[in-house]
């Protein structure tokens, strides 16, 4: 829950009986909360939550798995009996709904970059967002996976040489995980090797690019080629 991603839903968060916050982030899993309140890790808590035109609040029981002073919690729900489930099911198509509705409405494209060289992401990012995309730079592919779990981008732009977990790595997931398996993905490469680039096809990917080779204006020309042509 990291990211921190504004919910485009406003859900007030109740704690016994009165309103202590709001909702930034939610899922399946858990949601992080922005409240002046404070808790203290490990905490167990039941908290409600309310979304607009709801007639009453969603009660769910939750482990703080941490806290800022002054600035909010992230917490885990557990134990949710049938009814809860089904509520928060609701609450969570209705956030899908909204994401949808605010991305529609907003007509930027949305762009993943995937870069773990500071001045090359830092680059890109300040050129892809002057035209006009809304651009998500992160500099591991963990960190991608924390993002590509709650939103997806009209396009991936992946590094294949990072630590930990390389970009075909991420890749392979991507291909693999059925809401993400048809996401575009445009490989950003320092090497141009043959047997590279035939690895890259074979998993899946929208084009390669060599970075030497790319300059940002070029890099530009062809993301706007790409969405032309995909529509």
């Amino acid at each position: 829950m990291s990211q921190n991603v504004q919910a485009p839903l406003r859900i007030t968060v109740l704690f016994e009986g009165k309103l202590i916050g709001i909702v930034k982030d939610i899922n399946n899993e858990g949601m992080s909360v922005s409240t002046p309140k404070d808790f203290e890790r490990g905490k167990h808590a039941a908290f409600g939550l309310s979304v607009p035109g709801a007639t009453k609040a969603v009660i769910v029981n939750c482990l703080v798995l941490d806290a800022v002073h002054g600035e909010g919690i992230e917490v885990g729900f557990m134990d949710l009996d049938h009814e809860a489930m089904g509520a928060l099911d609701d609450i969570l198509k209705k956030v899908e709904g909204a994401k949808v509705a605010v991305k529609a409405s907003s007509g930027k494209k949305k762009v993943l970059l995937v870069e773990d060289t500071d001045q090359i992401r830092n680059v890109y990012k300040g050129r892809l967002m002057l035209d006009g995309y809304e651009v998500m730079a992160v500099e591991s592919a963990m960190e991608a996976m924390k993002y590509l779990r709650d939103e997806l981008p009209d396009l991936v732009l992946l590094d294949l040489v990072m630590p930990v977990m390389d970009g075909f790595k991420l890749l392979q997931i991507i291909r693999e995980t059925p809401k993400m398996k048809d996401l575009p993905v445009i490989i950003l490469s320092a090497k141009g090797a043959a047997a590279e680039i035939e690895k890259a096809l074979q998993i899946g990917i929208s084009g390669y690019l060599v970075k030497t080779t790319t300059s940002p204006v070029k890099l530009s020309q062809e993301i706007k080629d790409f969405f032309r042509k995909s529509g």
